[in-house]
């Protein structure tokens, strides 16, 4: 795969990378829906993303 030119480098990287606010979403998404919002793995998910402030630690069972 060919790198695109210097000036849509920054175009092209905002277009391919997912945002880390969308990449928050989806992983507690995935967690909830494999271990139940509830479980010990959502919350550790949850946990990892507030150790990086971005959103509140959720308490789980």
């Amino acid at each position: 795969m060919t790198c695109p030119p210097r000036s849509n480098r920054g175009r092209h990287r905002r277009r391919t990378l997912p945002t880390t606010a969308g990449a928050r979403t989806a992983t507690l998404k995935a967690a909830g829906d494999l271990h139940g919002e509830d479980g010990t793995q959502y919350g550790a998910v949850a946990a990892a993303w507030s150790a990086v402030n971005m959103g509140p630690t959720v308490n789980a069972g």
